[in-house]
């Protein structure tokens, strides 16, 4: 199997965006359960075996056509927006129900257990389907497990609680941390024109903030669509600053929400400080790595960047960091990226899958730049190139107030990074 692997971060508000690619070609696509009577179990070596058990006797090959899925959704072809949490996409899923139906589980699930119980009933799951645990959050104090997560085919519900084919490698605390079981559906061919766009529920403090399936066949985003986990990851700053000289609330992360502050916590990014006469931007989140620090107008002061986190090779997910909040009126803040993961035989895209939709999201009027900030990021056009509140003032006759709305601003846009903290911060482009 060959696993391609693409990531973006974006080091704003926005947070991350993890796209996953496998790609295999099986030699055999099972599509129902059979057993095999065999003289001598001991023949079988079931621990270098996949997705198979070994008693009495007989091999049991569980119900489901292994890394790609079945199909048993079938197709899944849409030129609006599909939101796969609550909607049905596939052409032969029974039901009404949602194709990725998702829940949480509030137990203690240790690891070894064959089994895990939701916190309400699993409307929408049948035998046979395949489904994502993963933990999404935890406390600021305890977080070591969050990201940890496996997939797993359900051998049979007895009302809340699920039993599968194979025993859960990792436990689920969920008494302390926010575990979410979600279906993945299993879809021949997904095919998304323009106009339309795969994606999510964003994350809301429990669960969601996850896209995931499977593909037997192929993956076609066509010119004008997407596949999108922007905004469905954790949440900017919860609480604004209302009068002056306070600060806003730092952005959320895998940590939790950590209310107010201009430090940051983990990946969330520190809230903007609102001085006597200026405004302090929040930091931006991370992921990959390292958010940008909030820009500092007048007396207030910027919000620490979010730090960088995450498993190169995917073995932990994390959704990415919001952004802190910030007083300034009529700044836009949006949650952070989510977690995209697609497995699919064959994947075509002239569209695109990505975790921000940019200009889509915001209004014109925020993007536009006038000549003085266009000509500080002409400045910094060769490699190595940095600026200072200072140099913007000597260089274009402008105040220290003007020149500190400009600098915060392009770095609102993801356009500059800064670096330092008061007196001696400096820019470059990114």
């Amino acid at each position: 199997m060959k696993k391609f692997v693409r990531k973006f971060n974006f080091p704003l508000i926005i947070g991350v965006f993890t796209f996953v690619l496998s790609m295999t070609i099986p030699s055999l696509i099972l599509a129902a359960t059979f057993t095999e009577t065999y003289a001598d179990s001991s023949l079988i070596n079931s621990g270098a075996s996949s997705n198979q058990d070994v008693s009495g006797g007989q091999l049991k090959i569980a119900q489901g056509g292994g890394i790609l899925g079945d199909g048993r959704d079938r197709s899944c072809t849409t030129s609006t927006t599909m939101n796969l949490n609550t909607t049905k996409c596939g052409t032969t899923r029974a039901g009404t129900s949602a194709d990725a139906v998702s829940f949480s589980s509030t137990a203690n699930t240790s690891a070894g257990s064959g089994t895990i119980v939701l916190s309400s009933t699993p409307t929408g799951l049948a035998v046979g389907d395949v489904v994502l645990i993963i933990n999404l959050q935890r406390t600021s104090t305890n977080y070591a497990n969050v990201g940890k997560y496996e997939e797993k085919t359900i051998s049979a519900i007895n009302s809340t609680t699920l039993s599968f084919t194979s025993n859960l490698t990792n436990g689920y605390d969920g008494t302390t941390q926010k575990i979410m079981v979600q279906r993945i559906p299993q879809y021949t061919n997904v095919t998304v024109n323009s106009g339309g766009t795969i994606t999510g529920t964003a994350w809301a403090g429990t669960k969601n903030g996850v896209v995931m399936f499977k593909a037997s066949g192929t993956v076609t985003v066509n010119s004008g669509g997407s596949i999108s986990a922007s905004q469905l990851g954790y949440r900017v700053g919860a609480h604004p600053c209302s009068v002056r000289e306070c600060q806003g609330g730092r952005g959320e992360s895998y940590k939790g929400a950590p209310g107010n502050g201009t430090t940051a916590s983990g990946g969330g990014g520190g809230g903007g400080n609102s001085g006597s006469s200026g405004d302090g931007a929040g930091g931006g989140g991370g992921y990959g790595t390292n958010g940008a620090s909030g820009g500092s107008l007048s007396d207030g002061t910027g919000g620490a960047a979010g730090v960088a986190y995450g498993v190169a090779n995917l073995s932990s997910l994390y959704l990415g960091s919001g952004g802190g909040k910030w007083e300034l009126s009529g700044t836009v803040h949006y949650p952070a990226g989510g977690i995209v993961g697609i497995t699919a035989n064959t994947i075509t895209v002239s569209g695109g899958i990505k975790g921000l939709k940019s200009q889509d999201n915001l209004p014109s009027s925020f993007w536009k730049l006038n000549g003085r900030q266009q000509s500080i990021l002409s400045v910094l056009e060769n490699p190595g190139e940095k600026i200072t509140n200072k140099d913007v003032q000597k260089k274009f006759g402008v105040s220290q107030i003007t020149a500190s709305r400009d600098l915060s601003h392009l770095t609102t846009l993801g356009l500059l990074l800064a670096h330092g903290k008061g007196r001696s911060v400096y820019y470059t482009k990114v």
